[in-house]
C-alpha cells in the first residue's frame, strides 16, 4: 500500500536498491546517473517511505480507536 503511493522515481529507487539487491553504483548505472546522485535519490525516496508509512500508521490506528469495544472483540478473540 504505501510502496503504490509513492512516486515512480522512488519506486524505482527502492526496488533497485532492495529488490534487486544493487549497490549506489550499479544501480546509477541502471537508472543512467551518478552513484553519489543515486545515493541522494534512494536516501529521499526512504524517507517519502517512512512519511507515508508513518501516515498510513496513524491512520490504522485512529481507525481501531473509532471501532466499538464489542465490535473490537469480534475482530479479536
Amino acid at each position: 500500500m504505501a510502496m503504490g503511493t509513492l512516486s515512480e522515481r522512488d519506486r524505482e529507487a527502492l526496488m533497485l536498491a532492495y529488490w534487486d539487491d544493487l549497490d549506489p553504483t550499479r544501480a546509477a548505472q541502471v537508472v543512467g546517473c551518478s552513484p553519489r546522485a543515486f545515493s541522494t535519490r534512494l536516501y529521499r525516496a526512504r524517507r517519502h517511505f517512512a512519511n507515508v508509512f508513518t501516515e498510513i500508521d496513524a491512520t490504522s490506528v485512529e481507525r481501531s480507536r473509532s471501532i466499538p469495544a464489542t465490535d473490537k472483540e469480534a475482530i479479536d478473540p
